[in-house]
């Protein structure tokens, strides 16, 4: 299972990596999808901050994707984490 979370520059980390740290510990994948250097910012941080107020061990992965907004083809960063499974 995997819920995905569409991340703007104005997004919160604080209840961004809340978000992540709930559903890691329900055992979800989770998605981060950012169009923006804003956007990949908040998302970036806030996974450096689920990193440090959790012990959920868990891997991510950063890859492109393509997203049309507004009529226009923008490309993004999409980063997936997947809680370890000990």
């Amino acid at each position: 299972m995997e819920k995905t979370f569409k991340v703007s520059s104005y997004s919160k980390v604080k209840a961004l990596s809340g978000a992540i740290a709930k559903s890691l510990a329900e055992d979800y994948d989770v998605r981060l999808d950012a169009v923006g250097a804003g956007a990949v910012n908040q998302a970036v941080k806030a996974v450096a901050a689920v990193k440090q107020m959790t012990d959920i061990p868990f891997l991510s992965d950063i890859d492109f994707f393509d997203a049309e907004i507004s009529g226009e083809q923008k490309s993004g960063i999409r980063i997936t984490i997947k809680k370890l499974h000990p």
